[in-house]
């Protein structure tokens, strides 16, 4: 079968044997989800690795249709050792690539500040808008350029081996994301805990963190405790520290990489 990668979306996905939960609803998702989305998007036809009827070793087709499709939709749901490895195909090829994942599913570190369509797939409401996410964050993948864990560690690395503006540079943006990262982390939990949701941490509105005394946190008090967990100063602390280096860049003009 001859194959036009110019007009193909590559869903990777968990596929399973045939009849299983795994598979009805890897199908249901492609049928409903992924294919309507990927037309729309780009008049893209979806492929999943089965769906490819040439001989020869399955995962060498899937790689290659990671390496060569002009869009990809990535199923994370059951931490599937497969997806994970395709995915990383098609990082690691700075390829665009929409990451998708049944409501309730425990991403890795690596891929938890990535975005993810989250949805429930046996609810039809939750299935349409995240086929209208899917097609607009498609649309969105083809005009812009990859961002994703591979593609910021390597210009990461290309910039810590510039000149002394670049590695700066890297300082900052070093920062910058695993600050992100700890933010993000804090957020769904203090989210959680005010909507009255049980958090990792295993608090909730009913048994609210409190300090040594039995007073029950502020947010900005749970904010900076769980900062300094991550290793991270406290936000007054940052606020001092912006403060700092404010004055040294106005005294001497500019900033080497061991002043960040």
């Amino acid at each position: 079968m001859t194959v036009d990668f110019e007009q193909e979306c590559f869903f990777i996905a968990p596929i399973g044997d045939n009849g299983t939960e795994i598979r009805k609803r890897s199908d249901g998702v492609r049928d409903w989800v992924v294919k309507p989305a990927a037309d729309a998007a780009a008049g893209l036809a979806t492929l999943r690795a089965d769906d490819v009827g040439e001989p020869g070793q399955i995962t060498a087709q899937a790689v290659q249709h990671c390496l060569k499709s002009k869009a990809a939709v990535a199923d994370l749901t059951g931490g599937n050792p497969n997806v994970y490895y395709e995915l990383s195909v098609r990082h690691g090829a700075q390829l665009p690539v929409v990451l998708i994942a049944e409501e309730g599913t425990e991403l890795p570190f690596d891929i938890s500040q990535s975005r993810v369509i989250f949805f429930d797939h046996t609810d039809l409401n939750s299935a349409g808008r995240a086929k209208e996410e899917l097609k607009a964050q498609i649309e969105a993948s083809l005009n812009s350029p990859p961002d994703n864990p591979i593609s910021d560690g390597m210009r990461l690395a290309q910039l810590q081996a510039g000149d002394v503006e670049e590695q700066t540079l890297a300082v900052v943006l070093d920062r910058l994301q695993r600050l992100a990262h700890v933010t993000e982390q804090i957020d769904v939990r203090l989210s959680g805990a005010e909507q009255g949701g049980v958090i990792r941490g295993g608090w909730t509105t009913e048994n609210p963190p409190r300090g040594i005394f039995g007073r029950r946190l502020t947010r900005k008090e749970e904010y900076d405790r769980l900062r300094a967990e991550a290793g991270l100063p406290t936000s007054d602390e940052e606020a001092a520290i912006k403060v700092e280096v404010e004055a040294e860049r106005n005294e001497t003009g500019s900033l080497g990489p061991d002043d960040l």
